[in-house]
């Protein structure tokens, strides 16, 4: 159990602020890309500081080792990860199998056993399946930013293992945490260098990318920083801008020189960068604590800003939307349908979740 000092951390947090802000910058950078809004360009480029994935990453792997803490039953942690992923991904994966059938019902009657098993695989654990019948609609890909459904969940299977082998007394978990970390930024740097090119084809380097294992890292610095929440939070807490202008700096670097293992941007991001954004995330989340209930009353509409966005994006597209109009229109959408997932399904179905930390 989390002791009653370290509790006291998770009661009043801007975690729902700033994963709404993960959430509009993998948008925001979808939308420029996909509505070629060339104007925008800029614009995506600087919010490339702040990736969106690795920030929900971190996040998970903070708070999920929180809620382990605090009620490390397995049965209560794996049905409050189901009741908070998968109802939103249910009606999402319905919402995109009414925008195909808007665009072309034929296209669905004449691939309809691949439209079954599709559905099937977006409502589970394979969203990184895209069948050849729908690589014509839209971008090519219904709704891409799925793929981290399956790495995330991955993240929980893992977790109950992880804190299993705390237990040992031989093992150093800060060390072994350590080890991972390292690994998993190596195998993300590789995969993205020249290196592997040598060693691994590209279809290679899209499956090893959709598995957790170049991502897992991230997750484990949350698990990291929530270890050490009390010392972390005194460094943090109070010195945004401090550390925002700090980490500004470091992340300028690959503008003007080449990017490394330990400063990259985007999704792999380098792991000193990384690590100075979770220091940034711990600052956000920690100072003027109240921020976040004041704006958002607790009405956590990231997840299905992320969700939505590319089922909407797709339909927009074929209906001939480009530009700055379908950005607009799009992320307009987008929120619309966000707020009503979290009113009339996510929230109802967290109701069911038990001991919950604000997560």
């Amino acid at each position: 159990m989390i002791e009653a000092s370290k509790s006291g951390y998770y009661k009043s947090n801007n975690f729902d602020i700033i994963r709404l802000f993960a959430a509009l910058q993998v948008v925001i950078v979808h939308l420029i890309e996909h509505f070629h809004a060339v104007s925008l360009a800029w614009f995506s480029s600087i919010i490339s500081i702040f990736p969106g994935v690795p920030i929900f990453f971190f996040i998970s792997g903070f708070l999920i080792s929180a809620a382990w803490e605090r009620n490390p039953d397995l049965k209560v942690f794996a049905l409050n990860r189901i009741y908070r992923i998968f109802p939103g991904l249910w009606v999402c994966v319905l919402f995109s199998a009414i925008t195909l059938a808007f665009y072309d019902i034929s296209l669905i009657c004449d691939n309809l056993s691949n439209f079954i098993l599709w559905i099937f695989t977006q409502a589970t654990l394979f969203q990184a399946w895209n069948p050849a019948f729908l690589r014509g609609y839209g971008i090519g890909v219904v709704n891409g930013s799925l793929w981290t459904i399956a790495v995330e969940i991955s993240f929980y299977v893992f977790s109950p293992i992880l804190f299993l082998v705390q237990k040992f007394p031989k093992i150093k978990m800060d060390v072994l945490l350590t080890c991972i970390i390292i690994a998993s930024f190596t195998l993300n740097y590789y995969c993205q260098s020249d290196y592997s090119s040598g060693f691994l084809s590209e279809f290679s380097r899209k499956i090893i990318f959709i598995t957790p294992l170049p991502w897992i890292g991230m997750f484990c610095v949350g698990i990291l920083f929530n270890r050490h929440i009390e010392f972390l939070y005194n460094l943090t807490a109070g010195r945004f801008i401090y550390i925002v202008l700090f980490f500004i700096l470091i992340s300028s670097i690959p503008f003007w020189y080449s990017s490394t293992i330990f400063v990259r941007l985007g999704n792999s991001i380098g792991i000193f960068n990384y690590i100075v954004l979770c220091f940034l995330i711990m600052s956000t989340a920690f100072s003027n604590r109240s921020l976040s209930d004041r704006i958002l009353r607790r009405n956590d509409i990231s997840y299905g800003i992320y969700i939505y966005h590319q089922p909407i994006l797709n339909l927009l597209i074929v209906l001939g939307f480009q530009e700055i109009l379908g950005l607009i229109i799009c992320l307009c959408f987008t929120i619309i349908i966000a707020v009503a997932s979290w009113n009339f399904v996510e929230q109802p179905a967290l109701h069911f979740k038990k001991v919950s930390l604000h997560l």
